[in-house]
């Protein structure tokens, strides 16, 4: 993947004028006034907006801050692929908060009033230093010189990860009653290294529906095979099975499938600059054809109950 032609990066900003007013909108919501598809499509992680405010926390520079951005990825997917579906994308990056975490997995440690934080949820996630609010942006990388304070970690997470998941839940409330069901497609990106060795093989993609808990397998199923037809390698819920968001929303006996992917980065971009490669096109191409697939199937799912 290496001798791919770097594709210039210009969507990233620095900063947006005090961060538009801290984000403003947090999350950019687009949903037809008709509503036409079941499909729902969320990228939590993709946000680029990076505050001054953040800058002026952190000694690291702006390309290994955005080491845990799932760059691009929103672009893969791109509304006019499917203009009758919903999608939903928050606009603040992951480092500022984790929107796939449990808004109470905060970690006592990085804050100024720590005796405060008594409602900690312990988590994996949170021990390795990827609350919330995280600590690291990839291990070993410390994200912040020194404690903050509590009064702003909540602000940021009332402003950012609250506003995101009342995104989805109204998109949810608009398209369930129309189809009796809804799939929520939940999209990242994740490093080549870290799917090297699945027990699948070597995987492009890797699906996460924790362990058929926030999805009908079925659904799975057919993606696994959509994805297999436009040349891609795909595993299932290893090492990513899916985090707070499909813990949150996906209720199969429900009729509201939840499922994760997780696409490897050097298909489309070159992960030590961050910059898209010429396989960005090829990759964006298949994932158009997929999504479309995966409508025409949607209309014909019959819902579990």
């Amino acid at each position: 993947m290496m001798n791919k032609r770097l594709i210039p990066n210009t969507d990233t900003e620095k900063t947006n004028e005090q961060a538009v007013k801290i984000f403003n909108p947090a999350v950019e919501v687009y949903q037809p006034s008709s509503i036409e598809s079941p499909l729902i499509f969320t990228f939590p992680h993709s946000g680029r907006i990076y505050p001054l405010q953040l800058l002026d926390q952190t000694n690291l520079s702006l390309t290994d801050i955005r080491r845990s951005e799932d760059a691009f990825v929103d672009q893969l997917f791109p509304k006019t692929a499917l203009p009758k579906a919903s999608f939903i994308i928050a606009k603040f990056p992951r480092v500022w908060v984790d929107a796939n975490r449990h808004p109470k997995d905060l970690d006592p440690e990085m804050f100024e009033q720590e005796a405060l934080i008594t409602n900690k949820l312990p988590s994996k996630n949170l021990a390795a230093g990827f609350g919330v609010i995280p600590k690291l942006v990839a291990p070993g990388l410390p994200i912040y010189s020194q404690k903050l304070a509590l009064d702003e970690a909540l602000k940021r997470l009332e402003g950012t990860h609250t506003p995101y998941h009342q995104a989805i839940e109204q998109a949810i409330a608009k398209v369930k009653p129309v189809f009796g069901f809804v799939i929520i497609v939940d999209c990242h990106s994740m490093p080549s290294s870290s799917v090297a060795n699945t027990p699948d093989g070597t995987a492009d993609i890797v699906l996460g529906d924790r362990y058929e808990s926030s999805c009908d397998p079925k659904i799975t199923d057919i993606m696994q095979e959509l994805f297999y037809e436009n040349s891609l390698k795909v595993a299932k819920n290893q090492p990513y099975a899916g985090g707070y968001s499909l813990l949150r929303h996906g209720r199969p006996m429900d009729n509201v499938h939840s499922i994760q992917i997780e696409i490897s980065r050097n298909l489309y971009m070159d992960e030590e600059n961050l910059q898209k490669t010429s396989g960005f096109i090829d990759l964006q191409l298949k994932l158009e054809k997929f999504m479309k697939q995966l409508e025409l199937y949607a209309m014909t799912y019959s819902s579990i109950v």
